[in-house]
């Protein structure tokens, strides 16, 4: 089989190692040709299978028949890449859409979740309460475009992936808000994968007492404040740990909190690979966003036996709810942050986490190998 997998972005290098690299390199493993299509490539030494296309020509049939591809993995984040998929159909090619997705969608069903994706991105007051009188307006006549793209994507791909549960429950209840509850039989859930060089590294048979953070700490989709607050109450309560905090624009948030706590350091940003060499030691993996769709960096951590803590959202709910794979806090707050982390180091004291266990559950699943496998199963169950 030849199969697509659709990036509609300027295509960056390190996307090879996330999931759209991943995924090609799954289809190769599993025997098949991948070819990666994007419309804009950084400058990189491309993969034989990477093509660049402009944007308006993926969205044209006649594309499509040139391309002689038996299967299309398409990134629509639910509610995009609608001309991709139609074009697709025209030419009689069997289409997956990639949700990439936490699934709170359709402004009066999630309206929370909506509004903080609005407003928060940007940096000031005044920005901010321009784009929350956008999303009023949105919200109070112009949501029906909104819903209606997202139905209109679940309808032209033969299934949807979405990377939880809990982002498929969420999704559910938008379609019974639109009123098109069947849809929902059309969505299937799949892990995104991580890179090779996770699976083949090592997992201690013991875990020294670590918690590590890793994050573009100058994104307010991060909350590096609520982060830092949450770390000077678990580090004053629990001075053998050590906390580690990786990733770019996080020293002036986190400077007073090192200079207060010695086993506290910030190590900026660092390459994969010797991100790797801090977390694979490490007990714990703790997140602080205000949202998210489905982290990679949770799933690079469970591979090698870490835990996962975070708040309540549900990108982790699902992974508190599997086994003994780490905790949520009770809410979103610098106290419920911090007394998520004692329970879950508490936990590790007790003996109740084992690292070859969770690396073993999750490696099982993640491998890119795996990934495709279990998604061309998915394809050939579905209804034509």
């Amino acid at each position: 089989m030849r199969i697509a997998i659709v990036f509609p972005l300027p295509l960056m290098e390190f996307h090879l190692t996330k999931d759209p690299g991943l995924l090609a390199l799954g289809v190769e493993q599993a025997g098949h040709e991948p070819l990666l299509l994007c419309p804009e490539a950084g400058a990189f030494p491309p993969p034989e299978y990477l093509r660049v296309a402009p944007r308006e020509r993926l969205g044209h049939a006649d594309f499509w028949s040139e391309q002689r591809v038996d299967l299309a993995l398409v990134y629509t984040w639910l509610d995009n890449s609608t001309d991709i998929l139609r074009a697709l159909r025209a030419a009689g090619v069997p289409a997956v859409s990639k949700g990439d997705s936490d699934g709170q969608l359709g402004l009066r069903v999630h309206p929370l979740a909506t509004l903080r994706r609005t407003v928060l991105p940007h940096a000031s007051w005044g920005l901010r309460a321009r784009a929350g009188l956008f999303w009023l307006r949105r919200y109070a006549r112009a949501h029906r475009p909104e819903e209606q793209a997202v139905l209109d994507n679940l309808e032209l791909a033969r299934l949807t992936l979405l990377e939880t549960e809990a982002a498929r429950g969420h999704l559910q209840r938008f379609l019974e808000h639109a009123g098109r509850p069947e849809l929902g039989a059309r969505v299937r859930v799949l892990p995104n994968p991580v890179a090779p060089r996770v699976l083949e590294t090592p997992v201690p048979e013991r875990k020294v007492p670590r918690v590590l953070a890793v994050g573009r700490w100058d994104d307010v989709q991060k909350d590096a404040p609520l982060l830092a607050r949450a770390l000077e109450r678990f580090a004053a309560s629990h001075p053998e740990v050590e906390v580690e905090l990786i990733g770019p624009g996080g020293a002036d948030c986190f400077g007073p909190l090192t200079r207060r706590h010695r086993r506290v350091r910030y190590l900026g940003p660092l390459p994969h690979a010797q991100v790797l060499t801090h977390l694979a030691p490490a007990r714990t993996l703790v997140f602080s966003s205000r949202w998210e769709g489905a982290p990679i960096a949770a799933n690079e951590a469970l591979a090698l036996g870490c835990t996962v803590v975070g708040p309540p959202l549900p990108a982790f709910r699902g992974l508190a709810a599997q086994g003994d794979f780490g905790v949520l806090a009770r809410e979103r707050s610098p106290r419920a942050l911090a007394e998520a982390l004692g329970r879950e180091m508490e936990a590790w004291e007790a003996g109740r986490r084992e690292p070859s266990q969770v690396a073993g559950f999750w490696r099982e699943r993640v491998a890119p190998l795996r990934v495709v496998e279990s998604l061309l199963s998915l394809h050939r169950a579905a209804e034509p």
